[in-house]
């Protein structure tokens, strides 16, 4: 359970700086020159939070076949729009009668969501290989 929290923490940590990289470049095409609360920055530490928990998609302790994996993706990118599209409905983060401030947000959704799933999995493959290495010269010292 706690490598479960670790990777949330992790996650959380990858969400919030694209969210904040996209934050800005959005705010700087669409909104130049704007004066901003300090309430935006609750608001994407709070949206970034609930994108994360869609990391609970991945809690399994079987190993997932590739249509699954693919399900699951589809599924989480979903769930993270509708977050994200909620939020902006919420704070009234977008102009909904501008269809390119829809799409630049549905393109860095998607950016965001690309990075911090192969970060995580980069990550992870590495902690992996970085165990199965170390199993390794365990069992070499055995024998």
């Amino acid at each position: 359970m706690w490598n479960k929290i670790k990777e949330f923490v992790r996650t959380f940590a990858y969400v919030v700086l694209g969210v904040e990289i996209s934050t800005t470049t959005f705010i700087t095409i669409f909104y130049p020159g704007i004066l901003l609360s300090v309430a935006l920055l609750w608001q994407i530490l709070a949206c970034s939070f609930v994108c994360t928990l869609g990391n609970i998609l991945w809690w399994t302790t079987r190993r997932l076949g590739k249509t699954e994996i693919i399900i699951r993706i589809v599924i989480h990118y979903v769930y993270i729009n509708f977050v994200v599209f909620g939020s902006a409905l919420l704070f009234n983060w977008i102009d909904y009668d501008n269809p390119v401030m829809i799409i630049s947000m549905f393109v860095m959704v998607l950016v965001v969501f690309i990075a911090v799933f192969f970060s995580i999995w980069y990550y992870s493959k590495r902690i992996s290989e970085m165990m199965n290495q170390g199993l390794k010269a365990y069992q070499k010292g055995k024998e």
